[in-house]
């Protein structure tokens, strides 16, 4: 977040690097609270997006993430009750709450002004926001500050196997509902499902946003 630069990556190599404004405060620390303007650090996806947003185009995070709801647990910020929804939310791979005292609705999102502040998110130019619209779908990956060298081969590797089964699980809950509702004793219904859902997830490419 120092940097003010966010990459943006396709399976492990740099497509372009472009200016952006960051929370007003992130440089004094970590985000911990609801309102105190700065951008979160960590790992996240891409949890929704928005084509109508007052700032152009924005791109949903899932922050709060489970370790945010632990630390917020642990110091007394949120309930037991918010700090499981929070990790259901994450494990699902689907937007966590927005409404605990941790805070939420950070966004990636157009409107980039020069030596500006957001209040928490992050901001880019709107051409730069077209960019990042047409690559970043739901689930994309999201790490802000320097946590992860995503020039690594060895990284990207992993990752992408990783990419790999949690969408051959997916595709399995999926056939499971399918099987049950058309053609369950039909071998040759069930072998074209699975050999559609190996392609589908053998061609799908790693895109990924690092804030720095």
């Amino acid at each position: 977040k120092i940097n003010k630069k966010v990459s943006l990556y396709k399976n492990g190599v740099l497509i372009n690097t472009w200016n952006c404004n960051v929370g007003r405060n992130s440089e004094s620390g970590d985000k911990k609270v609801e309102g105190d303007r700065r951008t979160p650090s960590g790992s996240f996806y891409v949890c929704t997006r928005n084509d109508k947003s007052v700032a152009y185009l924005s791109l949903g995070l899932s922050y709060p993430s489970s370790d945010d709801a632990d630390k917020g647990f642990a110091s007394g910020l949120i309930t037991e009750e918010q700090r499981d929804a929070i990790k259901k939310a994450i494990s699902s791979g689907v937007m966590p709450p927005w409404n605990t005292p941790l805070g939420g609705a950070i966004m990636i999102h157009g409107n980039y002004r020069e030596n500006g502040a957001t209040r928490g998110c992050v901001a880019v130019a709107n051409d730069v926001m077209d960019v990042l619209w047409q690559y970043c779908m739901l689930g994309a990956k999201v790490d802000i500050g320097p946590f992860r060298a995503f020039g690594n081969q060895a990284f990207w590797k992993f990752h992408r196997y990783f990419f790999i089964i949690r969408h051959i699980k997916h595709s399995i809950f999926v056939l499971n509902k399918a099987l049950c509702l058309h053609c369950p004793h039909n071998p040759v219904f069930i072998i074209i499902c699975l050999l559609n859902f190996w392609i589908n997830a053998l061609k799908q490419s790693i895109i990924s946003l690092s804030v720095k």
